[in-house]
């Protein structure tokens, strides 16, 4: 069987006239971006040797911007974004928007990336859950002109950079009432992991964790906190239930290890709980688990965990509802920040210590 000849793309277009694939896009597209003459007819010789032919598709949503909306989020193999971003899509179909999905995960410069690339392709609004929080990225979003509404994460109150609407989780107050539960039960020892505290989200978590002790007073044996080195240090794809096994193997191998564990999503909660399965740990007889989150798998695990429950799906539906009313105003609106209380969900992985 005769196979079927592939179609020239712009990377090949970009390679045979050796220019980058941004410069050999603004040339094929008719952009006014300033390009020597010498440079341009070499682009326009090379799609005409390669018989390259744009993607009717990607030219189509270009130009129709006003039915496009673009979705930064760290992860889609973490089930706290897919279900966020099931909200989104929702109220996206109801209005028959195109979503572009931008998966980031968690690098600090593919989120640069990516959310260039959607200013420069003029989607009319980004909704996005920032993996850093960093003042630049802020501004660059504030000066495109591009309607944008931050999720999940939200910025240091300190630096006052939100770009847009906001729709953030009181982390703090959802960790604080986990680790209020765990002290009320008896714990005094209470173990925390988590991935590096670059996201805001992260630090406030631990900021509730130690706020809880502190009421309490308690003090916080620093060597009970424990945090990955870097955002991929034990793997890539199962990352959450790497860290979370990993992280947990040196709490129990102190001196003294604690009763108690805390994380600061479920699929950490996973990886210690397999972990403690692994070394032979009754659960909750001998350790209590606390993730954060609540997602689906968090009530089938065995025994079913508790955790801390953020309303994932309504969060989406929020955001896009957010961004619609951007669209619809002909007048400049005040940025809008609306907080989510979470809410501690008491299942089977607590109990009060031996």
């Amino acid at each position: 069987m005769k196979q079927k000849k592939r179609l020239a793309t712009l990377a090949d277009v970009a390679k045979a006239a050796g220019v980058s694939r941004a410069t050999a896009s603004r040339v094929l597209s008719g952009s006014t971006y300033p390009v020597s003459q010498e440079l341009r007819e070499r682009i326009l010789a090379a799609a005409e040797a390669l018989n390259y032919r744009p993607n009717a598709l990607a030219r189509g949503l270009k130009n129709d911007s006003r039915s496009v909306i673009g979705v930064v989020v760290p992860s889609i193999s973490n089930p706290f974004y897919s279900e966020l971003i099931e909200g989104i899509k929702d109220i996206a179909f109801e209005e028959q928007i195109v979503v572009l999905l931008a998966p980031t995960d968690g690098r600090l410069h593919r989120e640069e990336q990516l959310i260039d690339t959607l200013i420069q392709q003029r989607v009319q609004g980004i909704a996005v859950a920032l993996a850093s929080g960093a003042a630049e990225m802020s501004q660059a979003l504030r000066k495109s002109g591009v309607h944008v509404v931050v999720f999940d994460e939200q910025f240091d109150e300190q630096q006052n950079e939100v770009p847009g609407d906001c729709v953030a989780v009181d982390y703090r107050e959802g960790a604080r009432a986990a680790a209020e539960f765990l002290i009320a039960l008896g714990h005094r020892r209470i173990g925390f992991v988590t991935a590096p505290l670059s996201r805001v989200n992260r630090r406030q978590i631990l900021e509730g964790y130690r706020k809880a002790h502190a009421e309490a007073g308690l003090t916080v044996a620093e060597e009970l906190i424990r945090v990955a080195e870097s955002e991929y240090q034990y793997g890539r794809h199962v990352y959450e239930l790497d860290v979370g096994g990993q992280l947990t193997e040196k709490l129990l191998d102190l001196a003294r290890p604690p009763t108690a564990i805390m994380t600061n999503n479920d699929l950490m909660a996973l990886g210690v709980l397999q972990k403690l399965y692994e070394r032979k740990i009754r659960i909750p007889e001998e350790m209590s688990v606390v993730g954060f989150d609540d997602i689906a798998i968090a009530r089938m695990t065995s025994p079913p965990l508790t955790t801390v429950r953020v309303p994932k799906y309504e969060m989406g539906r929020w955001v896009a509802e957010m961004l619609l009313r951007r669209f619809r105003s002909e007048e400049p609106l005040t940025p809008v920040v609306m907080k989510v209380k979470p809410e501690l969900i008491v299942r089977a992985t607590t109990a009060p210590p031996a």
